[in-house]
C-alpha cells in the first residue's frame, strides 16, 4: 500500500513537471532502485508493456554479491512463478565487473569476506529473477532480506552503512514505433 501510495505521489509530480498525463510501463521490486519507464500516452505504454512481456527488451543492473563469481556465466535455471505455481524458463547473463576481499570474518568458515560487483542481464523477466538466480549459485545479492545472507547484509548495513538491497537497473533498451 505504501509503495502504491509513493509511485502515485511520483507519478503526480512528473505530470505537473511536464504538463501532462503519464502511464508507468514497468516496475521495479520495491528495494530496487534505477531506471522507471513511464509512457505519455496509454497506447505507448501498452506497445512498451508488450515487449517487457514477450523479453524483447533489453535490461541491464548493477549487483553487488557474496564471493567471488567466475569472470562471466549464464544462469539458465526455471523459476516458480508467482502466480501460477509452474515452472518457468528463466536466463540471467552476468558479467564480473569487479572483485574485492574484506579483512573482515562475517562467519567462523572464513577469515575473509569476498564479494563481486556484476553487470546482469536479464534474458526474461521472472519474479526476484536475478535475486533468485544468484542465490540458487550460491551469490546471494547483498541487502536481500528474503533470498540474501542475513549475516552479509547485516554486515553492510551495520559496519559499511549500506542500508539496503545492492541491485540497480541501470540501464532498459526497447524498440518503439510512433
Amino acid at each position: 500500500v505504501a509503495l502504491r501510495a509513493e509511485l502515485g505521489q511520483f507519478r503526480q509530480q512528473l505530470r505537473d513537471q511536464i504538463g501532462q498525463m503519464v502511464y508507468p510501463v514497468h516496475r521495479l521490486d520495491v528495494p530496487t532502485s534505477g531506471v522507471l519507464v513511464f509512457a505519455l500516452s496509454s497506447q505507448s505504454a501498452s506497445q512498451i508493456s508488450q515487449q517487457l512481456q514477450r523479453a524483447t527488451t533489453q535490461k541491464i543492473y548493477w549487483a553487488i554479491v557474496r564471493g567471488y563469481v567466475q569472470p562471466e556465466g549464464v544462469i539458465d535455471i526455471p523459476l516458480q512463478s508467482d502466480s501460477s505455481k509452474e515452472m518457468l524458463q528463466a536466463l540471467t547473463k552476468y558479467k564480473s565487473l569487479h572483485r574485492i576481499e574484506i579483512p573482515q570474518a562475517i562467519g567462523v568458515r572464513y577469515a575473509t569476506s569476498r564479494y563481486s560487483w556484476l553487470e546482469v542481464r536479464l534474458e526474461s523477466g521472472r519474479f526476484h529473477q536475478i535475486r533468485r538466480h544468484m542465490n540458487r549459485i550460491s551469490h546471494p545479492v547483498i541487502g536481500d532480506a528474503e533470498h540474501g545472507d542475513l549475516r552479509h547484509n547485516q554486515f553492510f548495513r551495520d559496519k559499511l552503512l549500506i542500508p539496503g538491497l545492492c541491485l540497480h537497473c541501470l540501464e532498459m533498451a526497447f524498440e518503439y514505433n510512433g
